[in-house]
């Protein structure tokens, strides 16, 4: 019992130390002469494995034995190495615990094989993987223990072509606090074939599960690593959501394949090859993220020729000490110096003279880990050799850049209301950047006011006729009218792809920021004319913010003639009489600055929401748009004022025009006309059925005077109620019974009398105003206007005489020398 205990016991040991020290790689090919195939490797494993110096490389030890076997599947000898992959070491961290090995050696074929797959796996036999095949035990992705590994490639001699080839770090420590991390695969192809990444997902290059003495695995190493990771096919650029992450290991399976325009491979998706790339990424909890990079002036790509030698200084920046600066080379060749302090960074110098047997690409990678633990970005250097390099080969590529003059507004231009839209002129077609990244629109103490996403298609799209130019719409409503501003966009609004003289992606050449003034149109304010007896009163759509013009009123605001209507594309227009829409009346005192001027009041307001549904007589929302409109008049000439005090602190103005006052209309208090009434009485409360007294006087004593027509109106009216004039004097000639024409003494004055009355749906207390509609003419013209009034014959009526004369004549019109005059006046009621 205590034997078979202590068995137990090893083998779960043994079990515990296979299963845990292969850390990845990849392999590669290409045709040589004699119809050879060179097959090249790149494996990565735990560097100190349960005290065992397998792997253990040191510049002592730059050979160790390695592990696994390389099996030609199709072929009748499936042993194509004849021993353990063994590695030239290359690269190692004692502080991440890992090495890094590359080897190679020169294959032929048997006869009349030219297609083949290569399979690195642990065991001699083709499909069996036994625990010594697994990953790491502590896996948190397909289904942790008991996946196998294996990296298969797929050679294809039928068409002259050489395999992709990779150089990826042996693993990849990431922090969650420091965000998502996005890396681009280093990878080549000599044939400059088009390169494709993908996850490795086909039977094939998903090995069974691992099985031994009767026990297997639960899942297989194969798909999508991770859910809500990336592989950009075309970029070789993957992306892991290492927020969402839990902390710990992780397996990579990729796949490379390379296709060429017009060659179909003889692959399943028309690939001319496939070479597999694993790893493991490591994600770690610190509680924060610190920044560890290279510098602005880090240089990617470097261009090299045979036998000159080459050196770079590598430069770390961090905010603690570095513990180590980790580079992975290409080969042993490459000889790196120790680290070295200085004053604001760390750095680590790496040479290498290459030969005629090094033309192509070749990459370093490296990273840096502070004594904390903290890890920097995953950088690569790429090196290419060449024997000639063409004038200008290397210049950085053109970036795009704003053309502020041909952009809108132009520096120092004014914004109007009309304008449809902002828009961004480039010297290249625009490309929109995938993160936010904003248009600006600063007041001058720099304070943002606006900001446009041009990430955001919804905020911001690409002109219609000019994929160089880019628009929104005009954001002048949300501008102060008149106030200068600046327009800025960010940095990297547009940006173009960077391929670097090496052929390797590098980052975006953007757009960079900039700044210019301009100013946006003052707003036109509201204006009025005033005429002898009515106004009208225009009113920028632009003042009002296009609200629509059935919210614009008149004191009476259910009266729909009092209310706005559209004038022209720029103007409301709103127009009524002294005596509707609410309009009011004053004289002003004989002592104030105006003495005698007749004052005309009415206010334009915008219809607030009612409270509490459409019946109700309340509201609680704010008014945006008050006017006061007045129309002064005096004997002669008028003077037309109108201000306006909205609630956005917008300053009144005082507009001024002119009219002619030709005639005016008096109340006296008995027939003698003695005792005129002071206007500041009315309107004057007067008992119902009681005979009131009126006098119209023309101004000029020269000129005859005759009432063409007169009726009564109700100074308010209540909502919802359609009121016809009480008509008094229709035609020269008595309407209402109780009217009477009193004796004039002078040609141009006209008197009258009626009794008083009240309108039936508006109470007692109603005011009442009286207008009249006169004629002035030349006396002694027999065709004028007056002659003919006067010589009317009129119906008699009980209590009425008729204005002068019985005849009745046929109704003419006007003489040309003959004025027709409004006047008018207010009575109250008792």
């Amino acid at each position: 019992m205590l034997r078979l205990t202590i068995f137990t016991a090893v083998l779960a040991l043994l079990i515990t130390i296979e299963a845990k020290h292969f850390r990845g790689g990849s392999f590669s090919w290409k045709p040589r002469a004699g119809g050879k195939v060179k097959i090249s490797w790149k494996v990565n494993w735990m560097r100190n494995y349960e005290g065992m110096q397998k792997f253990l490389c040191t510049d002592e030890r730059p050979h160790v034995e390695g592990e696994g076997q390389l099996l030609c599947m199709e072929c009748q000898n499936k042993l194509i190495y004849g021993k353990q992959v063994d590695l030239n070491c290359t690269s190692w961290s004692e502080e991440e615990n890992w090495t890094s090995g590359i080897g190679s050696f020169l294959y032929t074929p048997e006869p009349g094989m030219e297609r083949f797959t290569l399979s690195y796996q642990e065991s001699e036999l083709p499909n069996e993987f036994n625990f010594n095949s697994q990953w790491m035990s502590t896996l948190k992705n397909y289904g942790g223990a008991g996946n196998a590994w294996r990296m298969v490639s797929v050679v294809d001699l039928t068409i002259p072509n050489s395999s992709p080839k990779t150089t990826h770090p042996a693993m990849i420590s990431v922090v969650k606090e420091c965000g998502d991390v996005s890396i681009y695969v280093p990878v080549s192809d000599q044939d400059d074939d088009k390169i494709r990444c993908r996850w490795s997902t086909k039977p094939e290059e998903c090995p069974d599960v691992a099985c031994s003495r009767g026990r297997c695995g639960r899942n297989k190493l194969c798909g999508v690593p991770v859910e809500n990771s990336l592989l950009e096919a075309n970029r070789c650029r993957y992306t892991f959501p290492v927020t969402e992450m839990e902390a710990g290991w992780y397996a990579v399976p990729i796949t490379i394949e390379d296709f060429r325009p017009g060659v179909t491979g003889s692959l399943d998706n028309g690939a001319l090859s496939r070479v597999p790339l694993q790893f493991l990424l490591r994600v770690e909890s610190k509680g924060e993220c610190r920044v560890l990079d290279f510098g602005d002036d880090l240089q990617r790509c470097h261009l090299l020729r045979p036998n000159e030698p080459w050196s770079y200084e590598i430069k770390a920046y961090s905010e603690a000490e570095l513990k180590v600066l980790v580079i992975e080379r290409p080969s042993s060749a490459f000889k790196i110096g120790k680290l070295t302090k200085h004053e604001d960074y760390q750095s680590r110098t790496v040479s290498w003279t290459p030969t005629e047997n090094d033309l192509g690409k070749h990459f370093l990678l490296f990273h840096s880990v502070d004594t904390d633990g903290f890890y920097s970005s995953y950088e690569t250097l790429t090196l290419l050799v060449k024997n000639k390099f063409p004038p200008g080969f290397g210049d950085p590529p053109a970036g795009p850049n704003i053309i502020k003059e041909q952009s809108f507004p132009t520096p120092m231009s004014t914004v109007e209301d009309q304008d449809e839209y902002f828009s961004i002129k480039f010297d290249l077609p625009f490309v929109r950047p995938e993160k936010p990244t904003y248009i600006n629109i600063n007041d001058l103490r720099g304070e943002v006011v606006l900001k446009i996403d041009v990430s955001d298609e919804s905020q911001v799209e690409v002109d219609p006729k000019d994929n160089t130019r880019i628009r929104f719409p005009n954001p002048y409503m949300k501008l102060n009218p008149g106030d200068m501003y600046t327009l800025e966009p960010e940095a990297g609004i547009s940006f173009v792809e960077c391929m670097d003289a090496c052929g390797m992606e590098c980052p975006p050449i953007v757009t960079p920021k900039m700044k210019w003034l301009f100013r946006t149109m003052t707003i036109p304010v509201p204006s009025v004319d005033c005429g002898p007896s009515s106004l009208i009163v225009y009113i920028p759509k632009l003042y009002v913010n296009n609200m629509n013009p059935n919210s614009l009123r008149f004191i009476d605001a259910w009266d729909k003639k009092c209310r706005a209507t559209n004038h022209n594309a720029t103007h409301y227009i709103m127009t009524t009489d002294f005596d509707e829409c609410g309009t009011r009346a004053r004289e002003l005192p004989a002592k104030s600055p105006k003495p005698k001027f007749l004052v005309f009041k009415n206010k334009v307001r915008d219809a607030p929401k009612p409270y509490g549904g459409k019946k109700s007589q309340i509201t609680r929302d704010q008014r945006k748009i008050r006017i006061n409109v007045e129309c002064e008049v005096k004997n002669g000439l008028g003077y037309y004022d109108v201000s306006f005090t909205p609630n956005d602190t917008r300053k009144g103005i005082t507009v001024t025009g002119k009219s002619e006052l030709k005639a005016m209309m008096k109340m006296y208090k008995g027939d003698d006309y003695r005792n005129e009434i002071n206007k500041k009485k009315l309107p004057l409360p007067v008992k119902m059925n009681k005979r009131l007294y009126f006098s119209i006087e023309g101004l000029n004593k020269n000129k005859e005077l005759q009432i063409e027509h007169c009726f009564a109106v109700p100074r308010n009216k209540p909502p919802g109620c359609k009121v016809n004039p009480h008509v008094l004097i229709e035609d020269g000639c008595p309407v209402d019974r109780t009217l009477q024409m009193e004796t004039s003494s002078s040609q141009s004055d006209k008197k009258f009398s009626v009794r008083s009355f009240a309108f039936l749906y508006y109470g007692l207390s109603e005011d009442v105003f009286i207008r009249c509609k006169t004629v002035v003419c030349d006396p002694g013209n027999g065709g004028s206007k007056c002659t003919k009034l006067s010589s009317k014959q009129c119906p008699q009526y009980a209590d009425s005489q008729s204005i002068r004369g019985r005849r009745e004549v046929e109704e003419a019109g006007y003489d040309f020398t003959d004025e027709v005059v409004d006047v008018m006046i207010g009575v109250g009621e008792e």
